[in-house]
């Protein structure tokens, strides 16, 4: 890449990330409101999926546009990576910050609703009183505590799928330009 474009793709990049990690505040916000164990609902965590997804679209598709509606693998994979990288880190800090100093109790609630959701599942499915009972023990062990070290070890986790979500995303936006133009 070159400088200019270096700069276009950094500001671009950054612009969508911070706009995506307010938006994902903004969904932690409402979720929490309405009931704060929707936290813990795989159906409207998933659906802060579509954000991600949405935000590293946009981010890629205006770099692209800076660039005559062209952009190579490489530049649609870093545009949009690095959008998810500063959304997601604006987000961790802001869960961070939730379940330590504004809702100390958010933790444990989050834990019963999981242990709920995975007693209810496995009662769906069929499982053991015994199976249930092992599960129940293994999620009562689990810590759920909000530390910042855990923060940063699922930040790193969430990076590298972010890393393959921006991959496959490039991969379907790529443009090469034409040899003689």
């Amino acid at each position: 890449m070159e400088n200019q474009a270096v700069k276009e793709f950094r500001s671009i990049a950054l612009k969508w990330g911070i706009i995506s990690g307010l938006v994902s505040i903004l969904y932690t916000i409402l979720l929490y409101v309405i009931d704060a164990k929707l936290l813990a609902s795989g159906t409207w965590t998933s659906l802060s999926m579509v954000f991600i997804i949405t935000f590293i679209v946009l981010s890629v598709k205006e770099f692209k546009l800076t660039q005559e509606g062209y952009i190579n693998l490489s530049e649609a994979l870093f545009t949009g990576f690095f959008t998810f990288v500063i959304g997601s880190l604006i987000s961790a800090l802001f869960g961070y910050v939730l379940m330590n100093f504004i809702d100390t109790n958010l933790p444990i609630i989050i834990k019963d609703t999981v242990i709920e959701n995975a007693i209810a599942m496995m009662q769906k499915f069929g499982a053991s009183e015994a199976d249930i009972s092992k599960a129940l023990e293994r999620l009562n062990e689990q810590d759920y505590g909000v530390t910042l070290k855990r923060v940063g070890l699922n930040f790193l986790g969430s990076s590298a799928f972010g890393f393959v979500l921006s991959f496959i995303i490039a991969a379907i936006m790529k443009k090469k330009r034409p040899v003689f133009e």
